[in-house]
Order: structure tokens, then C-alpha cells, then sequence
């Protein structure tokens, strides 16, 4: 299987050797798509994590209020934006509540 470089997937000329694959919010999911070894493995070695998390977090909840606003759209406007909102909303309530719980089960 052939990988590509780093260097390769970035979308910014300027963009260092060094620098982690493509980590503006939205295309952390290309990144993850295309190189999953090379991801995890940074993940494992504690590269650029905040810049990770900070990505995945934001394309998380464009994404899930753009699925929100396609479930509401079926009804009226007003559905569609609340459900783009509320949606995003749903899953970062549920993420406060579990974190505690699998900070600590994987620490023990």
C-alpha cells in the first residue's frame, strides 16, 4: 500500500514538514479517512493533541447541526433551526456527562 507524505495532504503551501496533517476543523475528517495509521499513531505519541481535539470537536458540531438542520428541515424553518442547534447541543451534554466516567474507568 503506498502512503502518501504529510507534506502531500496539506493544504497550505507554507505549511511545515513538521506540522500535522491538515488540521483545520473541517478536513480532520479527510485526514482521518485517507491516513488512519499515520493519525493514530500521532495520537499515540501525543503529537499536536489539543490541535486534534480543538478539530474534531468543531467538525463535530458543524457537522451534527448540519444533520440536524436536514432532520428538521422536513416541517418548517423554525424546526430546521432548532434542531440545527439543538443537535450539537444533545451530543455535547452527553460528552460532559460520559468524559468523567471514561476518564476514570481508563485510569483505573
Amino acid at each position: 500500500m503506498l502512503h502518501k507524505s504529510k507534506q502531500e495532504y496539506s493544504l497550505h503551501p507554507h505549511q511545515h514538514a513538521t506540522e500535522s496533517v491538515a488540521m483545520s476543523s473541517l478536513t480532520i475528517i479527510e485526514t482521518i479517512l485517507r491516513d488512519r495509521q499515520a493519525f493514530f499513531d500521532e495520537i499515540r505519541q501525543g503529537q499536536e493533541l489539543h490541535a486534534k481535539m480543538r478539530a474534531m470537536l468543531i467538525s463535530s458540531i458543524a457537522f451534527l447541526a448540519l444533520y440536524g438542520a436536514v432532520l428538521g428541515s422536513t416541517s418548517s424553518l423554525w424546526q430546521t433551526l432548532s434542531s440545527a442547534v439543538k443537535l450539537p447541543l444533545l451530543f455535547l451534554a452527553t460528552l460532559i456527562v460520559c468524559a468523567p466516567t471514561l476518564y476514570f474507568s481508563i485510569r483505573a
